[in-house]
């Protein structure tokens, strides 16, 4: 095969975050306290603009919530969207009326029908980030950050570690990939001259609690900074249900062991799929893989448009349409690693030496804990 591209990495590096910059950002969410309250002794307060277009999801906004001790906090557009979600409010509803009036019907709501239901708000000085059920413990995104990192020393030895540039962090959700740079190898038989691969870790956490705390192995590529996620070798979310920050982390560093122990067999499933050619419609083979990942319809016509149609393609050829439509700037981050999950379904399944019924039962298993 004629080698018709190349890339630098020195080039492609720049594209990279720091781990200073990973760590600035997931610090303006923690620390975080726990305020505990029913729906019985909160009420809120809003002010004109509070939920405007102009306003982040993210930002400090004219909304407040105050306790029948008198204490008053300042509410996230977010935050104070999720009280009137808890009692059965449509957010666009929400944003879209008037202020006082909408206040007054959070407010009875709060009051009739949800006295004694137990929340949590949480909170930074006087402000408040977010409101979660009163069983949730929120996780530490920036210890769990060091836990990954200690791991990545135990198995490579101490060296560079950079974070994919497509990184989301919300309360609700955090995504992010780790990349060790200095693990490097080149998958041959494909389009591109010295195509280049790194290992890391793909690590999702929601301090509202909304999902499971979730760590794969990820494997980048240089080329298009796209690649996959390892789900042959996955240990699983961890459930939240009574879990603590020391439970988190100690489940954290057992599992990050788990999952780079098994990536440089991933990369061998990677080099093989260059090798398996595909032949008929490649839509048919494709829509097991969109059913058990749940790609929604809009992404599943971004790939098909994706993929060259000639000859010499091969599962490689697929994989990358698949992983390369996760780099795309309006996709939701959940939406990302649905699409990377899959590239690793594929990358897992080519081999036949595997149990592909097995492989099978693993795709599907990660795609549900989606």
């Amino acid at each position: 095969m004629v080698h018709a591209n190349s890339v630098s990495i020195e080039d492609m590096r720049g594209r990279l975050l720091t781990l200073d910059t990973v760590r600035e950002r997931l610090a303006r969410t923690e620390p975080l306290s726990e305020v505990e309250v029913t729906g019985g002794n909160i009420q809120v307060r809003l002010e004109p603009g509070w939920g405007g277009e102009d306003v982040g999801i993210t930002d400090y906004t004219s909304a407040y919530l105050r306790l029948n001790t008198g204490d008053e906090f300042q509410l996230t557009k977010q935050a104070a969207l999720e009280v009137g979600a808890h009692v059965g409010i449509p957010r666009p509803v929400q944003a879209d009326s008037d202020p006082e009036i909408m206040a007054r019907l959070v407010n009875w709501r709060l009051r009739e029908r949800m006295n004694e239901r137990q929340f949590k708000a949480l909170a930074q000085d006087d402000r408040v980030l977010a409101l979660t059920r009163g069983t949730i413990t929120p996780f530490s995104n920036l210890a769990l950050l060091d836990t990954m990192l200690a791991g990545i020393q135990r198995k490579y030895g101490e060296g560079e570690v950079l974070a994919d540039y497509k990184f989301a962090h919300t309360m609700e959700h955090t995504g992010l990939r780790l990349i060790v740079p200095g693990y490097r190898r080149v998958i041959t038989g494909t389009a591109v001259a010295d195509d280049t691969w790194s290992v890391g870790l793909d690590f999702s956490n929601s301090l509202t609690g909304l999902k499971q705390l979730d760590i794969k192995g990820q494997l980048f590529r240089w080329w298009c900074t796209n690649g996959c996620t390892d789900v042959l070798h996955s240990a699983g979310g961890m459930s939240r249900r009574g879990a603590t920050q020391v439970d988190a982390l100690a489940w954290a560093a057992e599992t990050v062991d788990e999952v780079l122990g098994g990536l440089e067999p991933m990369l061998d499933h990677v080099q093989g799929l260059t090798e398996q050619r595909v032949s008929g419609d490649v839509r048919d083979m494709m829509e097991s893989l969109f059913a058990d990942f749940s790609i929604p319809s809009r992404d599943r016509t971004r790939i098909i448009e994706a993929m060259a149609e000639d000859q010499e393609m091969t599962a490689y050829s697929v994989m990358q349409a698949v992983t390369m439509a996760a780099n795309l700037d309006d996709l939701d981050d959940r939406d990302r690693q649905r699409l990377m999950r899959a590239g690793g379904g594929l990358a897992a399944s080519h081999d036949q030496r595997c149990s592909l019924g097995r492989v099978h039962r693993v795709i599907q298993a990660q795609a549900e804990a989606e």
